[in-house]
């Protein structure tokens, strides 16, 4: 499902023009407070912008008109928010889950949820486990696999890395991976984790001072000069590779896993030395 905003007009943000591309993985990044929640909640349709136009595939929206219908779209689109506090109640996972489930016209597959839970590394123990006893990271995929559960087509995760370690960091990127390549999901994740975004997006958008700063395939982003002026973090991968480009005085094309990356530098090396490396 590809979603196109045209000519947004939403908060402090005038004329927004960005492309979700289909069954691709979109990062939209920016220093903190400069919108990517917002831009998360129009694509969501949980936020009705001032004006402009947004395209979910066929469907036009054209918010200069009034009386908008928003509510068959929001079937197909999935959001997990960064705070997931505030969407959980004083019941057990499973309870959360199944109220999820009829809320989206599905009924209430123990099945279902139990499948959905394993998706994201949570084993069937945890349907019975009350919501307030989950830790950060445990809210967190509890949530995921409560959008999971819905089956969208477009999943939207909000700075999904902030409560996860280096492992669960691993499990999500293969899960996003999976959903991309087996199910044809269109995925959107907003936040500034750009060593996580640099492994998993396909295409990035730079926020910046309410406006797109930069925007391309993430290598061309997170190698620009514009990023000086922001608070973009580069990727260390990035970093030790233009440190190395610089003492070897060559150029290799750009690697988001660092085991390829070694591979590149020793062919070089090997190269270089006629074979003796």
């Amino acid at each position: 499902m590809e979603i196109v905003l045209s000519n947004i007009d939403v908060c402090n943000f005038k004329k927004l023009n960005l492309c979700i591309f289909n069954s691709k993985v979109t990062a939209i990044i920016g220093d903190n407070a400069s919108g990517k929640s917002i831009i998360g909640e129009v694509i969501a349709t949980v936020r009705k912008p001032k004006s402009g136009k947004i395209i979910i595939d066929k469907n036009v929206l054209d918010l200069n008109m009034q009386d908008v219908n928003y509510n068959q779209l929001r079937f197909d689109i999935g959001m997990v928010i960064q705070n997931t506090d505030i969407t959980f109640f004083e019941r057990t996972v499973e309870e959360h889950m199944a109220y999820q489930l009829t809320i989206y016209n599905y009924k209430k597959s123990k099945k279902r949820i139990i499948d959905s839970l394993k998706m994201v590394g949570l084993n069937s123990n945890f349907v019975s486990r009350k919501i307030k006893t989950l830790s950060d990271s445990e809210r967190f995929k509890v949530a995921l696999a409560t959008t999971l559960s819905i089956n969208p087509k477009v999943i939207i995760l909000d700075d999904p890395t902030c409560f996860l370690d280096e492992a669960n960091k691993d499990e999500l990127f293969k899960l996003i991976k999976m959903m991309k390549l087996k199910y044809n999901k269109t995925i959107v994740i907003l936040g500034n984790d750009t060593d996580f975004i640099l492994r998993v997006a396909d295409y990035i958008y730079v926020i910046n001072d309410n406006k797109i700063l930069i925007h391309g395939n993430k290598y061309d982003v997170l190698t620009s000069n514009k990023l000086k002026n922001t608070n973009i973090y580069v990727p260390d991968i990035i970093k030790f590779q233009q440190l190395f480009e610089k003492k070897a005085k060559i150029k290799l094309n750009y690697r988001d896993n660092v085991n390829d990356l070694i591979k590149d530098i020793y062919f070089y090396i090997e190269k270089k030395s006629g074979g003796k490396a």
